[in-house]
């Protein structure tokens, strides 16, 4: 979901794009994954605000720029990122990748006024093509991400470059008066989602 218009969340005016990313990190148990396909701006955008609160709340995996024809068939030709974001416990150190800060595109040998994640500049393979500078329908100029490479193979190389088994599975188990044996299922009990299989409730929702 990408809407420009400001969405309050705990006091605060987010965009809904935004808004989304530190909702789920607060309801995301600690180790657990948030990923999203947003616009550029919540990585490019002058502000290091939000993403200065990400970073205060988890670690950045890794993150794409996709092709800006990714969403042709969706009628819009658009540059758009996935991120992917660990939550991390409240008590441990930063230890994630820098995403902070957006410096100013060099085509070229020459400052294009536009502005681009400093993650991009420094992983450029996760730039899914190459940039360049068009026309905008507003004025003035933007920044392209061309490619004519099958986006199927490119994600699945960047996939099998992600880390392995970072996320561990909630183990925290409760014990019940009654659980249904029949197969695995998803239930709430005392407030909390767990996997009933083999009469045991798994919590899934656990921060260990």
């Amino acid at each position: 979901p990408f809407l420009d218009v400001p969405y309050k969340y705990k006091g605060k005016k987010y965009n809904l794009h935004d808004y989304f990313f530190v909702k789920s990190l607060d309801l995301v148990r600690e180790g657990g994954i948030v990923a999203f396909i947003t616009s550029t701006g919540t990585m490019d955008k002058m502000s290091t605000t939000l993403r200065s609160e990400l970073s205060d709340k988890a670690n950045l995996v890794a993150a794409y720029r996709l092709p800006s024809k990714a969403f042709a068939n969706a009628g819009t030709d658009v540059v758009t990122d996935l991120i992917i974001l660990q939550k991390r416990n409240e008590n441990a150190e930063k230890n994630g990748t820098d995403f902070i800060a957006s410096k100013e595109y060099i085509l070229d040998d020459e400052a294009t006024g536009e502005y681009i994640n400093e993650y991009f500049i420094n992983n450029p393979q996760n730039v899914f093509g190459d940039i360049k500078l068009t026309s905008s329908y507003y004025g003035g100029n933007q920044l392209k991400v061309v490619n004519s490479s099958d986006i199927d193979t490119l994600f699945k190389t960047a996939i099998s470059k992600l880390p392995k088994d970072i996320m561990k599975p909630g183990n925290e188990i409760i014990t019940v008066e009654k659980v249904d044996n029949s197969k695995p299922h998803f239930d709430v009990i005392d407030g909390k989602t767990v996997l009933v299989n083999n009469g045991k409730a798994e919590v899934l929702t656990s921060n260990t």
